[in-house]
């Protein structure tokens, strides 16, 4: 549907809610979402703001993790 903004926002309240309770694998994977969704929109620096952020810490083993940082 490329409501990006609203995507944002959904996938951020996900991933923040899920770490707070421990399902890390739910936040990793909104984590994951959230690096293709800022890419999409070339919200660099968005996704630079993720990446220096706790949330990074969840899965380091995660490909998108490790593609976006490339």
């Amino acid at each position: 549907m490329k409501d990006y903004a609203t995507a944002v926002e959904i996938l951020s309240e996900v991933m923040e809610l899920s770490y707070q309770v421990g399902l890390d694998s739910v936040a990793a994977y909104a984590f994951d979402m959230l690096c293709l969704t800022y890419e999409a929109t070339s919200d660099f620096q968005a996704l630079d703001e993720l990446l220096a952020s706790d949330y990074s810490q969840i899965d380091t083993a995660s490909m998108i993790l490790n593609l976006t940082k490339a």
